[in-house]
């Protein structure tokens, strides 16, 4: 089992070098979608991901970021909807536990 766990990481080791080669080789010019990126955990902000190599590229908008934000409240809110969480607990974040 311990021989097939090296094994896994190193498929992983080897997976990231092709990825960063793929990704230092493109030229980001197929275009892109905004979507969240998170360069390291907790730092969650809008970004043009490339459509050939799936990475941040700069250059986002204020406009984009601004639309991808109101569309990503609003598919938040209609979740929350269809699971029964009533809007003043989706406003303030506080769950109501009745008793």
């Amino acid at each position: 089992m311990i021989a097939r766990i090296g094994e896994l990481y190193e498929t992983i080791r080897k997976a990231q070098e092709e990825l960063d080669t793929i990704r230092k080789n493109c030229v980001h010019d197929q275009g892109y979608r905004i979507a969240n990126y998170m360069w390291r955990i907790g730092s969650i902000y809008p970004s043009r991901i490339c459509l050939v190599c799936d990475a941040a590229i700069d250059g986002i908008t204020q406009e984009e970021d601004h639309n991808f934000r109101l569309e990503q409240m609003e598919k938040d809110k209609a979740w929350r909807a269809a699971n029964g969480i009533p809007e003043e607990e989706y406003m303030t974040g506080v769950t109501v536990v009745k008793t």
